[in-house]
């Protein structure tokens, strides 16, 4: 829209001023760090912005802010190589990686994935702690772990296909972005069971209890599930994408609020934003017409 709407146009100059201006967002506390995924939309979003080409006059503002941003994140990178928000118990600079998250470190390596699509570079060492934290995490069906805290039980009703699918679409897209054993089968087979099982994590949608939903599916990675998937789908062959694209556009038509709005999880008083740009987002990429 902020190529054919001048309103959009103003409001994105505006929203970059701010993250161009504002103070690094910090910990809550030693053990509570919601601000990882600050820090990972922060690359994300940064990161298409430098390639913009309306932008090309704010590149030299960017790369620093951009730059700063990777750096936290690296500098946040635990142990065994994956990210994570918690650290209960710990209050360490580097978290200590007992409740890293599959999440979290897919999140993580598709956000360095776009940094380096536009030219910066990450540490490639960080990258391949990353990769094998999350590779370690994915069970033989296709399903992911939570968390770090949670591999030992693959019998647990999160672990499972029907608990992993919100979760597991960030997870397949990082790994096959950085090239790690998956290919577009196992890509697709991640959106089948997605469709197939899509009722599970409907039912944990909108609940401010997390994890009392069936399959202990929580809604705050229900709108993040589904921008994943779009794109994933976007990574596959024309003969697989259009069908699961055209599904995706329209369950996101299908849950919209009747305000317009979008939204999982009940969380503090910025849930129809961040509900609302991921189902914006999940639209526009489901749109994207194949290569």
């Amino acid at each position: 829209p902020s190529r054919t709407n001048p309103d959009a146009y103003d409001a994105m100059l505006r929203a970059l001023d701010l993250l161009l201006t504002a103070e690094p967002v910090g910990r809550a506390t030693g053990s509570v760090f919601y601000d990882t995924w600050a820090h990972t939309y922060m690359v994300q979003a940064l990161a298409v912005l430098y390639q913009d080409d309306r932008l090309a006059d704010r590149r030299e503002e960017i790369a620093p802010v951009l730059e700063r941003e990777i750096q936290t994140l690296l500098d946040r990178q635990a142990a065994e190589g994956g990210w994570s928000y918690y650290d209960f118990g710990h209050s360490q600079l580097k978290p200590t990686g007992a409740q890293s998250t599959s999440f979290n470190t897919a999140a993580c390596l598709v956000a360095f994935h776009d940094a380096e699509a536009a030219g910066f570079d990450v540490d490639d060492d960080a990258i391949h702690d990353a990769i094998n934290a999350l590779a370690d995490l994915r069970f033989p069906q296709g399903a992911y772990a939570y968390g770090f805290a949670h591999r030992y039980y693959p019998q647990g009703t999160a672990n499972k296909i029907q608990g992993s699918i919100g979760r597991a679409q960030a997870c397949n897209l990082a790994l096959y972005l950085w090239g790690h054993e998956l290919n577009e089968d196992d890509l697709n087979q991640g959106i089948a069971d997605l469709r197939q099982w899509h009722h599970y994590i409907l039912i944990g949608k909108g609940r401010p209890m997390p994890h009392e939903g069936w399959y202990a599916t929580a809604g705050y990675y229900f709108m993040f599930g589904h921008y994943y998937a779009a794109r994933v789908i976007n990574q596959l062959p024309e003969d697989q994408r259009a069908d699961h694209a055209q599904w995706l556009a329209t369950t996101m038509a299908d849950l919209a609020e009747s305000d317009g709005s979008w939204f999982d999880f009940p969380l503090y008083g910025y849930y129809k934003a961040y509900g609302t740009a991921f189902g914006v987002l999940t639209l526009e990429e489901s749109q994207q017409p194949s290569e």
